[in-house]
């Protein structure tokens, strides 16, 4: 009887979670494939299908942040995964390097994670950390990636490979790319294409 009970509670565990997991569409991603308006301070840089803070050049008692675009949140707003890999130069900081990712909402920065240990973070290529974007639902933040320390000299490379945020919408088609005529005449018809995803 027993044995019964737990597996009808853990197949309805699991249908709470898929149903949960196939009523999120997504509402913002960032590859990295180009710069789509981040702003980038010194060190910090797009390429290779990643946002990436380097050691080089040097840099002492360094603040050095990227900053997205602004980013408007649906009130039915869920978690953001981000993708990434911080490569510490194991032994140098002392104290650590410290890295946060943090959303501006209403020019109100607030940490969403830190992170300040002299080891790695994730794996090369990209591991997924899920953060919640629920308590900035409705509003319009930036996403701000920063790093402080002592000496640039202290990691090698803070990878960002992909942000990709989640909502429950009404529908699940999101227009991923518009290519087309970027300098239209007033009065005239122009073909445009758009790429559309169901998610």
């Amino acid at each position: 009887m027993k044995n019964c009970l737990l597996k009808a509670m853990l197949v309805a565990m699991f249908l709470v979670v898929i149903a949960f997991a196939w009523g999120q569409s997504v509402f913002y991603e960032e590859p990295f494939d180009t710069n789509q308006g981040w702003t980038l301070e010194s060190n910090w840089s797009i390429e290779s299908g990643a946002l990436k803070l380097g050691w080089s050049p040097s840099a002492t008692d360094y603040d050095l942040s990227a900053t997205s675009p602004n980013i408007m949140v649906p009130a039915s707003a869920g978690d953001m995964v981000v993708s990434q890999y911080i490569d510490e130069y194991a032994g140098q900081g002392n104290p650590p390097e410290t890295y946060e990712i943090i959303a501006v909402a209403g020019g109100a920065p607030n940490v969403l994670w830190s992170y300040s240990q002299d080891d790695d973070w994730g794996v090369s290529g990209g591991q997924d950390l899920i953060l919640s974007l629920a308590p900035y639902a409705g509003q319009t933040i930036q996403l701000k990636f920063r790093s402080t320390g002592t000496s640039t000299f202290n990691f090698n490379n803070w990878y960002i490979y992909n942000i990709t945020a989640y909502a429950s919408l009404n529908n699940d088609l999101v227009a991923t790319s518009i290519s087309g005529n970027t300098t239209p005449s007033a009065n005239s018809a122009y073909p445009y294409v758009i790429s559309v995803r169901n998610s």
